[in-house]
């Protein structure tokens, strides 16, 4: 999966994969591609049915902000952008949310509160 999002150089980028695993990075740690680049891969994943389902830009501001994960079997999730941490564009990334079994996030969305 590739995305593509317009940010401020001061700007974080939130990643969250399907099962449950997360990571807040800076903006800076990205180059600056041109026309024609293959990009930069930010997300590792730890199985290989894993995938990237939410690519959200986080505002750098006192933040109230919240995370809402859409899950197959329990609908919506609130956690605060807070709680994912901060990693550089190597890292794979935290468990942010247990997921019972079969059971993988859809859709991610970023919303005042």
């Amino acid at each position: 999966m590739g995305g593509l999002l317009a940010v401020d150089h001061d700007e974080y980028l939130v990643l969250i994969t399907a099962d449950g695993y997360g990571k807040k990075m800076r903006i800076e740690e990205i180059r600056l591609g041109n026309r024609g680049d293959l990009g930069t891969q930010v997300c590792q994943f730890l199985h290989k049915t894993d995938q990237l389902v939410g690519l959200l830009r986080l505002p750098n501001k006192e933040n109230t902000d919240r995370l809402w994960l859409q899950t197959l079997k329990h609908g919506f999730i609130s956690i605060s952008p807070e709680q994912i941490p901060l990693e550089s564009k190597d890292g794979q990334g935290q468990l942010i949310i247990n997921l019972e079994n079969h059971d993988v996030i859809h859709h991610c969305y970023l919303t005042p509160s």
